[in-house]
């Protein structure tokens, strides 16, 4: 027998067409789910959903509907995913994923369409994970306290960086002083030596560097996405893929990817990941700058990757889950669900490892989740 969503809020009344008004900022036109409880007004009989599962499955990014897309949307605000089987709910949900992923490349276009193909994803997983057992992974689970976290980074002696969505967007504590300054648009946080951050960016061009409790600017005709450390000299990731040495932006090497949406530094090598190129990650050996391209059983777009003890954990933007593979990346396990509330995970952006301890960021709700390490 079939559960029913646990709703996260108090129900609230919908209006079909209030709901499809919906600007495109992505902090207000995401942060519904259909778990939140709503009553929808107006809800069109027909087409059966069946229908419309039929011909999304079909459709491709030159054919696909966006008033299909909307008639779904609403289906699945009222209540109706019971209606459908959960194994084309979720072909249909990956699907939706490879088409938002296509319109990711050469510059995010078609915005509408994207965005209610993501939307699309984000219900159907809601009502996909309903079952899925996620308090017992959770050690516990805070809120950052700024809006649409992207990064944050724990420093030594109790200090902290953070990126935030809106003004002043990097903000920190640090030796008992706290302060903030806009920086372009930055996306993540890496450490480059004690005390010195990479503040990287997939959105403005070039990046900062906060070093000590001050942010100097680094200059790039491209967004630099990380800085790291090697050889004694500080090197970087743009976004178009290139990797070289800050003090000789004409050298270093183009590594085959079509864009890195996300680039970490792990050991003797780096991991990028392209929005544009599902179910992968392309692996560069640091020593000589060789690159090859590892697949990723069972992520669709990789949003981050950490090592622990056993091997490697990743979050995917499409998924709620913590994915843990071994060291030659085979799966080894996955735990939490999407959705919102507790062990919930809605769009996590980052996955960090301290000792035996997980801890994964939310986007939309700007939670920071801890779980043990598994």
């Amino acid at each position: 027998m079939k559960k029913s969503l646990v709703m996260t809020r108090l129900p609230e009344t919908l209006d079909v067409a209030a709901f499809l008004a919906r600007p495109l900022d992505p902090l207000v036109f995401y942060d519904i789910l259909p778990s939140d409880g709503w009553s929808v007004q107006g809800l069109p009989e027909k087409p059966a959903i069946g229908d419309l599962v039929d011909r999304l499955l079909a459709a491709t990014i030159d054919t696909v509907a966006e008033a299909d897309l909307d008639l779904i949307r609403v289906a699945l605000l009222g209540g109706r995913a019971d209606q459908e089987r959960d194994e084309r709910l979720t072909a249909l949900a990956d699907h939706a994923s490879r088409l938002y992923s296509r319109l990711l490349e050469g510059g995010k276009s078609r915005r509408p369409l994207r965005m209610k193909l993501q939307q699309l994803n984000f219900f159907l997983r809601d009502w996909l994970d309903r079952d899925v057992d996620v308090v017992r992974d959770v050690q516990g689970e805070k809120l950052l306290g700024a809006p649409a976290p992207w990064d944050w980074l724990d420093l030594e002696g109790g200090g902290r960086l953070l990126l935030i969505s809106g003004p002043d967007n990097v903000r920190w504590h640090w030796q008992g002083k706290s302060g903030g300054q806009s920086c372009g648009y930055p996306s993540q946080l890496d450490l480059i030596a004690p005390g010195r951050i990479s503040i990287g960016s997939i959105f403005s061009n070039g990046a900062d560097v906060f070093d000590n409790g001050t942010i100097d600017h680094v200059e790039h005709h491209r967004p630099i996405v990380l800085m790291f450390s090697m050889a004694a000299e500080l090197w970087a990731v743009d976004y178009d893929g290139h990797v070289f040495p800050i003090g000789d932006q004409a050298a270093g090497v183009k590594v085959p990817i079509r864009q890195v949406d996300r680039a970490r530094r792990i050991g003797d090598r780096l991991y990028l990941s392209d929005w544009t190129a599902p179910g992968v990650i392309v692996v560069v050996e640091l020593g000589s700058l060789a690159s090859r391209v590892q697949a990723l059983p069972g992520i669709l777009l990789l949003n981050d990757i950490c090592e622990g003890p056993e091997g490697f954990y990743a979050v995917c933007k499409q998924q709620g889950n913590v994915f843990a593979f071994d060291h030659a990346f085979m799966p080894r396990g996955e735990r939490l669900g999407f959705g919102r509330g507790k062990g919930r995970l809605f769009d996590p952006l980052t996955v960090r490892c301290s000792g035996d301890q997980l801890q994964v960021l939310n986007w939309i709700t700007g939670s920071l989740i801890l779980l043990k390490a598994f």
